[in-house]
Formats: structure tokens, sequence, C-alpha cells
């Protein structure tokens, strides 16, 4: 019959089993016969050992490719076997004399295939018959049965097998409940096993597979010499391993019950055991004792004859009959002695008709020596490559060699490639989009090559045939056979590591002196930039790492322009009004706004990625305010996401450069090199996270549905994807709502990626991709998938993996040891923990699971955090709020008293954080800055019409760090480590935002970074104070910084910032900005000459050399200001950093500096801005003044 309708039976492996095994034990008895007076029992009964082996395996071994006995096994044809008639039609003669012609002798016109598989078990199903028609003579007939011999024979067998195990099972786990239910035990001291005595035993045994034990009949254990001939017998069975070896022995009956000579090895392996027993036991006991044991034998075996039934016993019963208790005493009185030239000559025998059955044989021609050779080429080859499809236009992957990917696709090719154990001798009809070229290269370069089909029944969507060398013209193939199976997911893996190869070792890896380009500030910012500000430098190509995208189209807008262009652009008071009204609800967010054209947008968009505004996606355009009477977007943000990355390392595929960063090179981002530059391509994260960047499964049967409905409604992607499958839209309809041809509905569906650059023949490119899986196998591969369906798979997605998660957590928990814990993390406070006290509370939740974590309020659960680092870079996330007692792992909620209040004592100021000694002096003026602060920040709200959420402060830190007596002439300047908490009635209404936290005592502390308080100090009271926020404590051998924070590191920090502290103000009395400008010049040179003796910038004179100013508005100024000095050290660096310092008249220095003076609410002038070049007013519409010459 025609290949395509033949399924798989058991057949082709059964009968060189049966042959070869047959073989096998013909060769043993005949060994064993001539052997009879030359071996010792021992030696007899290892012979079957071999038998054994080869009844328990059912394969050839391939590595034994000489010629053998399976080249010798009969084949079975598939014939077909139907009955049931249910329906005849009748056909012209005519008709019937073409159909002859085409099949030949095959009346099979066509049968019935059904597939059912089982997803919980992996995919793992089966395919079946389900009727067929036959060709008559007047017609054909559809017949309601429809089988092969070779499958009726499979079921057969299979059916016989399973009676037997069954059998097997249940007669040894009776005889065992029958042991244990009347059992005694015997103390018997020097037994190394234990003994028990049972009535209604037929004979002493050995019984038990993992625990042996020796079990005597009541005569026995009454007679001393009897018990211990007996003893010594069973203890032989023990050192022989016939406890293990008689299950084996069983279960080879059970495989083989067909046969009748299995049946007469088994019983004759029985017997060689028993006499090898004899044997061992006589050695035991002494010569002396040889006739006595034959005495106790006799009486033993004597009382019942062996069974049918013993057979598949797995007990070591002295059972036998008559001829056998004779042969057993024979051989006891003449105690034949072993010949090792017997022992030779049954050996090297034995060895040979071995390597004959177990031999693969020489069938380098045949189904099994394609498979053979198929697996031998997959071992040996330093190359895989799996080419596109025949009919695609895109270029075939990078074939795989990184040593690491090649041994991952040996891995898949034997795994996801079975054995096509009944294969047809000739390829019908493939599918013509499901032909592609597997290419392994061997180490010599040569190159050998496999073609892939499916059926053309099966399209695109089934499983593929692996088929040998042969010619390939169009689609039709000639000359090739089947080798092997490959399952379609194993392309997908193989696609998948091509993938990673081309992004690795395919390419070129960059040299230091490349990757040191992306590093050094060449072609990023580096974030070198002086005075704390990371971004001094700042580049927009930085932005480009802001967001995830695997093309350019999709970079989010919003992130990328953050925080502009970089170019200066000017807002005016009507586009803040308008920005604030349509886009704000008219509350002034009182911080900057940010302004970027769209020429801007679309200036930097060509220039880094060749698209423009318009031809990307436009995500996040929408977080802008867009006026269009100004074609501009704007937003208001006082924080950054500015990122600075660091390249670990990169690689180089034709234009295409792979620059990894990140944790453990965790985010790879992917340039394409072009005329004077790069532009980006994607930014993508390596690890498994959402839709974009990696495979999501959905497998529940409710979510499969309500996505195929949502699908079935989209008519964009059923026209799109019917086309890409030579199919109609109502048919891909049909089939993905089960109610295609084949009846199979949608089991498991997989969302992807496809992140090729050249566009298949159907123009498809980068793009979302989806694979359906039915009955166990695939039903439909690489379809496009609405993008826009992303948010609904992932919201299933979540639902799916939750069971999953908690299983893999509450297992992590319980078997978590004080050795898998690497390092502890998290909490403003780092109090110590040992890793027994916390692997230990870990452990102790297991069991206590609550569900998860689906609070919208995140001060529930989410305050106060914990990270635990395991072994593999696993981290556990662990967090807290102030529902108590309760502990959120990974978005899964448990109840652990303990370790919720060791969460959040690691949030909560330990003792001793505030030193009265320190803070008596000062008591009145810290008041006074706290209330100050409450004002400040409630005022924030207020000024948005919002309701103060603040009700208090307290102060949480107060201690001296370091004083500085000498940096001004009056007064002593001081360094306080401080900060403080607001009370709040709901800390969802605090002002969250970069990086402010609530501690352990429910306090919000405002400030991101680590405040600090700076003060100018008289004798018992605070003149000046200003709280400087710090990224890390500045406390010297501050742990993480110790290399770090110095005291002379400190001590510039509090130089710094004394400037700002120490600042003049303009009276609000000077109107005249030259004016103005001059007050704040003469005010600048009173500042320097207050410095001490020890600060850096210490003068012994300073007076207003000049003061110009350069651009003015209602709002403020601009002006160059100079000062005429005399530094006590002229040539440091505090001088030399900014303009420096140039010879004036009367011997003094010149220093000149550009200040931006804006006007207060209450009308004063203060400085906002200063520098050396570019000061320029932000807001209001300056006038901008010519500058006088200079003198």
């Amino acid at each position: 019959m025609s290949g395509i309708f033949v399924l798989n039976s058991a057949m082709p492996t059964l009968i060189p089993w049966a042959f070869t095994s047959t073989l096998l034990i013909l060769a043993v008895l005949t060994v064993r016969w001539l052997t009879r007076n030359r071996l010792s029992s021992v030696n007899r009964y290892a012979l079957w050992a071999v038998v054994l082996i080869r009844l328990l395996i059912p394969i050839q071994l391939p590595f034994l490719s000489s010629l053998g006995a399976v080249d010798f096994a009969p084949q079975m044809e598939d014939t077909p076997v139907y009955a049931f008639p249910t329906d005849h039609i009748d056909a012209p003669e005519s008709y019937i004399q073409h159909i002859w012609e085409e099949q030949g002798e095959d009346p099979v016109m066509s049968a019935g295939i059904t597939s059912r598989g089982f997803p919980a078990l992996g995919g793992f199903g089966f395919d079946y018959y389900s009727g067929g028609t036959v060709l008559e003579e007047n017609g054909y007939t559809d017949y309601a049965f429809f089988s092969t011999v070779p499958r009726i024979l499979s079921i057969l067998w299979g059916t016989g097998a399973a009676v037997m195990l069954l059998f097997l099972i249940g007669s040894n786990l009776r005889f065992a409940a029958r042991l244990r239910r009347s059992r005694r035990p015997l103390d018997i001291p020097e037994c190394p096993l234990p003994v028990y005595v049972i009535e209604d035993l037929s004979s002493p045994c050995l019984f038990g597979l993992f625990r042996p034990v020796v079990y005597l009949t009541p005569q026995a254990a009454a007679d001393s010499a009897a018990r211990e001939h007996v003893l010594a017998h069973e203890l032989t069975h023990y050192a022989h391993r016939d406890h293990l070896w008689a299950p084996l022995r069983c279960l080879a009956l059970a495989l083989h019950w067909y046969n009748p000579l299995v049946w007469l090895a088994v019983l004759l392996s029985k017997r060689d055991g028993e006499l090898a027993c004899d044997e061992g036991a006589v050695r035991r006991l002494g010569e002396d004792q040889r006739i006595p044991y034959g005495r106790t034998l006799v009486g033993m075996v004597a009382q019942r004859s062996l069974r049918p039934a013993d057979l598949l016993s797995c007990s070591t019963a002295m059972t036998g009959g008559k001829k056998t208790i004779q042969q057993r005493i024979a051989l006891l009185v003449k105690h034949p002695e072993t010949r090792a030239a017997a022992v030779f000559g049954a050996c090297v025998a034995l060895a040979l008709v071995a390597v004959f059955t177990f031999s693969d044989g020489n069938q380098s021609g045949g189904p099994a020596g394609d498979y053979r050779r198929f697996l031998s080429d997959v071992q040996s080859a330093q190359s895989i490559r799996l080419g596109q499809p025949t009919t695609s236009s895109q270029f075939d992957p990078t074939a795989i060699t990184d040593p690491e990917l090649l041994a991952e696709a040996k891995e898949i090719l034997k795994q996801e490639c079975p054995d096509w154990l009944n294969p047809p001798q000739v390829v019908g009809d493939l599918a013509p989009a499901s032909l592609r070229t597997l290419t392994l290269t061997d180490q010599q370069g040569a190159e050998v090559r496999y073609l892939l089909a499916a059926p053309a029944d099966r399209g695109n969507s089934g499983d593929f045939y692996v088929l040998t060398d042969g010619e390939l013209s169009g689609t039709e193939v000639s000359g090739r056979r089947v080798a092997a199976l490959m399952h379609q997911q194993a392309a997908v893996q193989l696609y998948d590591l091509m993938n990673r190869q081309g992004a690795q070792s395919g390419a070129i890896p960059l040299t230091a002196e490349e990757l040191a380009y992306f590093n050094d500030g060449s072609f990023f910012d580096n974030g070198t930039g002086s005075g704390g500000n990371a971004y001094i430098n700042f580049s927009i190509r930085n932005q480009f790492l802001t967001s995830w995208y695997d093309h350019p189209a999709d970079i989010d807008l919003y992130q990328l322009f953050y925080l502009g262009t970089g170019n200066p652009s000017s807002i005016s008071e009507e586009e803040r009004r308008l920005v604030i009204d349509r886009g704000y609800g008219g509350a002034d967010p009182d911080c900057g706004c940010t302004k970027i054209t769209r020429q801007e947008m679309d200036a930097v968009l060509l220039e880094h990625t060749g698209l423009t505004l318009e031809e990307t996606n436009l995500v996040g355009l929408g977080d802008f305010t867009y006026l269009p009477e100004y074609d501009a977007y704007y937003h208001f943000h006082g924080d950054t996401n500015y990122t600075v990355p660091s390249f670990e390392s990169g690689s180089r595929h034709d234009s295409i450069l792979y620059l990894n960063y990140g944790d453990h090179g965790a985010c790879q981002l992917v340039l394409r090199a072009v005329d004077g530059g790069y532009q980006f391509i994607a930014n993508r994260s390596t690890q498994v996270g959402n839709v974009p960047s990696s495979y999501t499964r959905l497998e529940k049967p409710e979510h499969i549905a309500a996505l195929v409905e949502l699908l079935v409604q989209d008519q964009a992607f059923l026209t799109e994807n019917a086309q890409y499958l030579g199919i109609t839209p109502e048919a891909l309809a049909d089939a993905l709502q089960g109610k295609g041809e084949e009846g199979v509905s949608p089991d498991l569906l997989v969302i992807g990626t496809y992140n090729g650059w050249v566009p298949d023949q159907w123009g498809r490119g980068y793009g979302y991709r989806l694979t359906v899986w039915g009955g166990g196998s695939v039903m439909f591969m690489d379809l496009t998938f609405p993008a826009a369906l992303n948010e609904q798979v992932l919201a299933f997605h979540q639902q799916d993996s939750l069971e999953l998660i908690q299983k893999d957590l509450t297992q992590r928990l319980s078997a978590l040891t004080p050795q898998d814990i690497q390092s502890v993390s998290g909490g403003r406070y780092d109090l110590p923990v040992s890793s027994d006290q916390l692997a230990g509370m870990l452990n102790r939740m297991v069991g206590r699971y609550l569900g998860p974590d689906g609070s919208d309020s995140f001060s529930s659960h989410r305050l106060w955090t914990l990270d635990i680092l395991l072994p593999e870079d696993v981290t556990l996330y662990l967090s807290a709020g102030l529902v108590e007692d309760q502990v959120d792992i990974d978005g899964l909620l448990f109840e652990s008293p303990e370790l919720y209040q060791l969460i959040r004592q690691r949030w909560t100021p330990p003792a001793g954080s505030i030193i009265r000694e320190d803070l008596s002096p000062v008591a009145e003026a810290v008041d006074r800055l706290l209330a100050d602060e409450l004002a400040k920040w409630n005022q924030d709200f207020t000024d948005s019409g919002l309701s103060a959420p603040y009700t208090g402060v307290e102060l949480t830190q107060f201690r001296l760090l370091s004083s500085y007596p000498d940096l001004l002439k009056e007064g002593t300047v001081k360094l306080y480590a401080f900060d403080y908490g607001l009370t709040t009635g709901n800390l969802e209404e605090a002002g969250w935002a970069g990086g402010n936290y609530a501690d352990g005592d429910g306090l919000f502390h405002p400030y991101g970074h680590v405040p600090h308080l700076l003060t100018v100090e008289g004798i018992g009271h605070m003149e000046r104070s200003q709280i400087i926020l710090w990224e890390f404590p500045l406390v010297v051998g501050s742990q993480g910084y110790e290399e770090l924070v110095t005291q002379d590191y400190v001590r510039d920090v509090v130089v710094s910032n004394l400037r700002d502290l120490l600042d003049p103000v303009v009276p609000a009395s000077v109107t005249d900005p030259q004016k103005a400008a001059e007050a704040y010049g003469r005010a600048l040179a009173q500042y320097y000459s207050s410095f001490g003796s020890s600060h850096p910038s210490a003068v012994t004179y300073a007076a207003l050399y000049e003061a110009r100013v350069y651009q003015q508005a209602a709002s403020g100024l601009c002006a160059a200001i100079t000062l005429a000095v005399d530094p006590v050290e002229a040539n440091n660096i505090y001088w030399q950093s900014g303009a420096g310092l140039d010879p004036g008249p009367d011997g003094h220095w010149l220093y000149t500096l550009e200040y931006c003076l804006e006007r207060q609410e209450d009308g004063t002038w203060r400085c906002t801005d200063s520098g050396t070049g570019g000061v320029r007013l932000e807001r209001g519409d300056p006038q901008v003044i010519k500058p006088e010459p200079e003198r």
C-alpha cells in the first residue's frame, strides 16, 4: 500500500528482536550441551546472562555494523486488513482501470487517520486508523474497520505483554503480602540477612528486590543441620544476586511471551541457577558436608515439583521434580571440575554469536542503515545548518559551529529525530512550502545534505521526513528514502540556535580597541562628567538604551526624548501655560519642562535609525503633550532616565554589531554600520521576559479559546496567513476552532518573535509569530501574530504560569540550605542576619502559601524589600508592607511573622541613630528646620490644588560626622549625618518619586539620595544650615565605599556645597539689572574674604573689578562678573578648574565667571546657575545686550 497511509507498528523492531533472541538462545543451548561435563554449574549459569541482555534490549547496537543476524531476519509486508463494509459506490470500468494503473497492486485508495495527543504528557500521542476505502472490481467500498497485519500483530503482542506484566506484578505482590502477614522472625546472629519462619511454605526461599529476606519452613527451622544447609544455599543465591536476576528474567518472559524458546530458556536458567547454588553452598559448608547437604536437598525439594507459574515468581524456591533432584544429586556426587579449554571455547563461541545477534547489520542501503548513518553524520558534524524553505527569499541562517551550541544542536537532533520505524520506500507528494536542506559538515569539510519535507496532505504544519541523498527538481523528489523523522519543535529550536550563533560565534569578536570605542566616551557618554553630574556630556545615543525594542520602529519615543535631544531649546511663557492647561489639568508641576519639536525628532531618528517619525510605530509618543501651533512635544519632569552603559563584549557579523552589557551580559544592543557611523537596530533583554523578547506559551483551554476567538475575528490576520499557508481564510478560521477536516482543536499556542531583517516571499520581515499545536503535533507554524494582542497574551500567560511558579517556589524553599544563600541585600540599614537563621525562616514558609498578591495597593506588601541571591544567579525577591506577618515572594504571598519582622527591621532606623550630645546644642534650630521641611513638602501639594498629606515630621538620624573650624574666619563648619521622616495617614498619597522610601516605622522619607546637614555654627547656636544630598553616606569607611569616602573626599564635598550655603542674595530694593549684578559682585568679594586659612580658595584680598550684563528679562539677568583677588594659593585646582586666573592691575589676579541671577517671588535676586560659558536664561523672553568692549 502507499507509504503515506502507513502508521508505525512494533513489527520492524519486534521481528529482528525475536529473531536474534531465538538464535542466541539456540547458541547457548548448543554450547551448554557441548560443555555439559566440562563446565562448572556457575559457569553454565553465567551463559544465560548474555541471553537475558538480548531479551531486554530491543534495538541493535549501531557501533556493531558488521554482517549480523538482523540481515537475515524475515520482513513483513504491510498487508491491509479490512472488514465491515459501510458503503459501496459503483464506478465505470475505465475509471477503475485508471486507478489500478496509478496504484499498481495496492487496492487501498485511502485510509482515515486519527491523531490522539495528550498535552499533559508533554505532547505524547499516537495515530490510529479509522476506516478506509478499498478499490474492487466494480467500484470502491468503504470499510468501518481498516488496519494492517503488522499493526494488528503489534496490538496482539502489546496486549499479551501487558497481561503477562500484570500477572507478574499481581502474583508477586500477593505472595509478598502473604509472607508479611504470617511470618515470624528467627534470630540467627551470624546471618547477614533477616530470617523468618512461615507456615504452609512449600520450600525455603530468598525473596525481596531491594530488601531480600530468607524464609524457612518450620521443618527446616527446627532441624539445626537442615537450617545450616538451607541458609548456605539461600545466602549463595544472595551472593549471586539472584534476587535481582529473577525479576529481570520474569520481565523478559513477559515481553517474549509468544516465544516457546524463551520459556525453555527461563526454565533452564532457573535450574542452572539452583545447581550453581548447590555448588556454592557446598563450598561454604565444606567438603565433609557434601553428602549431608544432599540428604537435606532431597528432603526439601521433593516436597513439591516445579509448576509453570513458578517461572513468573521472583523468589528462589528450592523446588523441582524427580529428574531435577537426580541431576542435582548426581552433580553433588560427581563434583565435575571445570576445564580451562572448555571455558575459553565457550566464551569465544558465545562472544561471536553475541556480536552476530547484537550487530546492526550491513544495511547501509536500507531503513535501519539510513537512520544509523544519519546519527553518525550528526555525531561527527563540525557544523550544522538548517536552511530556509526552498520557496523562501530569506538568506540561510548562520551555520552552528560554536562548541556549546553545536553540542546542544546534536542533542536536539538525537532526541527530536526518532527512527522512522516503518518508512515508506517511495516518498509521495511533498508540501512545497516545507522543503528545506539540513547540511552537516564533518572534520574534513565534506558536506552531507539531507532534505526535510512534510507530506503534501499535512502542508507546513506537521513533522518532517528526513530524506537521504537523491535528486531534487522543484518539489519532485526521486531516489530518496526516509532516514528519520524530525519533530516540528526541533526545527524551531535549531533556528533559535542558529540565530544565537549569528549573534555571537558566527560573527567576528570585537577587539579590545573596537570595544573601547563604545566605552571610552567616543560613541556613548561614559559618565565621566565632573561635579557629580553623570550626564555632563549628554549624548542622545545613550537614550537609545532606555527601552526594549527588536526593531527601530518600536523604540519608545517617550523614553528616547525624555531629556530632550541635547540641543538647547527655549520655551515661552505662552507655551508653558498651554502645556499646563492641556496636559496637566492646569496644575503647574513646578519643575523643568522639556520641549522637542517634530523636526528635531525627525533629525535624531533619521540620523540614528534611518527612519522618520512617521515611519515608526509612534510608541510612547502619546505620553508627551503636543502643541500643534508649535509642532512640538512637551513634558515636565524633575528626574532623569539617563543611562550610562558598560559593554562587556561584542561581535560583528557583516555590517551588524552585537554589544553585550548589563548583569552578566543580560542585555544586547544591535547596531548597523552605515557610512560615517552606526544606526540602532535593536535593544533587547537576553533573559526570559515578556512576549517581545521570548516565547510565551498558552496551555489552558479557556485562554486558548478566548485568544482563538479574537484571532478569527481579525480579518487581516486570516487573510495574510491563509495566503502564506495556501488555504482560504475560512479554512484557517475553521481549523483554529477545531472545525477542520482533521477535527483537531488547538491545545497549545506559542507566541514569539522573528528577528530577521530580510522579508520572506510574503513580505513578512520582523514581527510576532504564532505556532499552533493540536493533537500532539504542530497544526500551524510561523503565522503572523497581531502585536495588538500582546497585552492579552501576557495576562493569560501570567494566569497560566502562576501555579507552576508557586510549585517551583515551594520546592525551592523546602530544599533551601544555608549554603545556598550567597548574599542578602535590601534595606536602608544593613542589619546582619545569619544564613542558618534565614534558611530556617524560608524553610518554614512551606505550607503557608496564601495566594497571589492581587492587591493594587503597593503599601500592603511592597514597602520594604529583601533580595536573596542563590546559586546560578537565581534571586528571591521578598517584600513586606503594612499588612502584618505577610511576605511577598515574586508576587506570591506567604505567612511568616518572623521573616516579616526581619525585613521590617532592616528598614527601621536602629537604636542610637540620634546622638543626643551632638543634637543638644542645635536642637532648636533643627526643630525649625524640620518644621520648614514639613511645610515645604506640603506646599508642593497645595500649590497643585491637592490637600496636604503630611501631618508631622520626626527626626530619625542625627550624628556629627566632621567639623572644620578653619574653613571660615568666623564660625565653624560642621557636617552631620541627618535624616527625618514625614508622618501621613495614607502612605499611598505621599509624593513617591525619585527613590524615596518609607522606613519600618511607617515614616515617609522624601529624599531618594542620602541626606546630610551642612551648618555654620557659632558658639552654642546654628547660624546657617542646608540639607545636601549624596548618593551614599559620607562616613569614612562606609560599607561598599571604603576606598572612596576618605577624609579628603568628605572635605571636598563640604567645600563644594559651602558655596550654596553662603551664596549671597541681592535685596529686593535693587531693581536695576546692572546694579543688581554689581551688588552681587561686591557680595561675592565679601564671600571670598570670609574664607579661613584652610579653605582652598582663601584670599588675602577680594574686590569687584567689573560686572557686565549680557542678557536680561523681567525674570532675571545673566552677567559676567570679574573679581580682583589675591589667592593664598593661586595654582590649586579650585582656581584653575574654572576660567583660571589672569594677571590684573596693581599686582592682583582677575577671576571671571558668568552668573544667572533670577528674581524670586519676594523680589530678591538669587544665583541659579554659573559657569565659564553658555549660561543663559531659560524662562521668559530675554533681551540680549551686547557687552561693552573689554578694558
